[in-house]
């Protein structure tokens, strides 16, 4: 096994992995979800670099919580891909827009009542209040 980042395990440390080969497709068919990186495809083949997919517990063992620490990002981004047609889980364009049209209307929501109630003497607001 190769990995790119360093192993919170010592480097003579036994690990039993017990593995099984899947199609490409197979976790999107049974429902379950993708949390970091990718799933299979048909590029995926004898000549290709060698790839794996590994479960939470794993990449938390081997890893620690650096891998895990983008999941709440790529949770949200599959949320609105799946509710939302056409979205994709990292179109980055849509994010922003929408960020920027929510504290636009944040904003709004704030400065309109802020401006009316400027207009208003106190007095009278006192003394009819």
């Amino acid at each position: 096994m190769i990995t790119t980042g360093p192993s919170l395990l010592p480097g003579d440390a036994a690990v039993p992995i017990d593995w099984r080969s899947v199609s490409p497709g197979y976790f999107n068919t049974m429902g379950v979800p993708l949390l970091h990186g990718r799933d299979s495809t048909d590029a995926d083949g004898a000549d290709a670099p060698r790839v794996m997919i590994v479960s939470p517990a794993t990449a938390r063992k081997f890893w620690g919580d650096a891998i895990l620490s983008a999941v709440p990002f790529q949770a949200l981004g599959r949320a609105v891909s799946s509710l939302v047609f056409g979205v994709r889980v990292h179109d980055a364009a849509t994010f922003t827009f929408v960020a920027v049209a929510l504290v636009s209307v944040a904003f709004a929501a704030c400065l309109i009542p802020a401006f009316r109630a400027s207009r208003v003497d106190p007095l009278v607001a006192l003394r009819h209040g």
